[in-house]
């Protein structure tokens, strides 16, 4: 898979499942709806850089929570035994609500609740695919 499109279980090199789609599926839909790529994971050399990947992530997604760090060995790289950052990439000012200021249509909001249901650190808080499918910002002018 293209590094912007990887899962952070994938990032750290951990197990991982059919969940890393769900996370792909999300953000194939953020690069149909915007302009902009969610994720950029270049440092200032122009070289894809997972510190700056995952620095993104916590900017978007707020940190990871604590069961997510502990199932993870290379967790440790990027945040001390209290889950603190250790500033290995500068954590960028940005969040979804603020990339979305280029995305057109009428319901962001919609659209931003369910992205966040695919995009979640644990693997095993993401939605289904079928909970995707049916989620009622999909759904929406179907029964009409």
């Amino acid at each position: 898979m293209p590094n912007v499109y990887r899962a952070p279980e994938v990032i750290l090199k951990s197990n991982w499942s059919y969940k890393v789609d769900i996370w792909s599926l999300a953000m194939v839909a953020w690069d149909i709806v915007s302009p902009r790529n969610l994720i950029n994971g270049k440092n200032t050399d122009g070289i894809f850089d997972d510190r700056v990947h995952i620095a993104e992530l916590v900017a978007l997604l707020g940190p990871p929570p604590p069961e997510f760090r502990e199932q993870r060995h290379l967790s440790s790289v990027f945040w001390d035994e209290s889950g603190n950052w250790k500033d290995v990439a500068p954590i960028p000012d940005v969040t979804l609500e603020s990339l979305t200021e280029k995305v057109e249509g009428e319901d962001k909001e919609g659209f931003l609740r369910w992205l966040r249901l695919a995009l979640q650190w644990n693997p095993e808080d993401r939605a289904t695919a079928l909970e995707l499918l049916y989620d009622e910002w999909l759904m929406k002018g179907l029964g009409d």
